[in-house]
């Protein structure tokens, strides 16, 4: 009697760790999703083992094949997105590109129009220079008289 005490107890108590340790999976709201999508795996693995009638298979393969489909779909629409700001970002380039490239052109040509005024004030000033000298010349031919 003692003996079939011990082992009714000892299998009630195994059932209880079992019940308790499948509510604990299922009741834990602070699971990280990798924990989350192990537990699904251990389930799908445990789920799959058991005989399945085709049809429940095929349900089965077809709520998968939607899930991925629906995944590369989102990636899909993802990639998208980025192409769509890619060449946004390559369009505003290509513009600031232009624009430096103008602005380059126009500095050219303010180079060369400083350069002509250089140039010119140059000129200007050696005419200023000969005349000075010429001045200075008569001044001196004058007061030496």
């Amino acid at each position: 009697m003692k003996f079939s005490i011990w082992i009714i107890a000892a299998a009630v108590l195994t059932v209880g760790i079992r019940h308790a340790a499948a509510k604990n999976i299922s009741r834990d709201p602070v699971k990280t999703p990798q924990e989350n999508v192990r537990v699904e795996q251990i389930q799908t693995e445990q789920v799959r083992d058991q005989p399945f009638s085709a049809e429940v298979w095929a349900e089965v393969i077809r709520k998968e094949f939607v899930g991925r489909l629906t995944d590369l779909r989102d990636w899909e629409s993802d990639l998208d997105r980025q192409v769509i700001a890619l060449d946004q970002e390559i369009s505003d380039l290509q513009s600031q590109i232009e624009y430096n490239r103008l602005e380059l052109e126009r500095v050219r040509v303010d180079q060369k129009d400083v350069q002509r005024n250089i140039k010119e004030l140059e000129r200007e000033k050696d005419i200023f220079d000969k005349k000075d000298e010429l001045r200075k010349k008569t001044e001196r031919l004058q007061s030496g008289k």
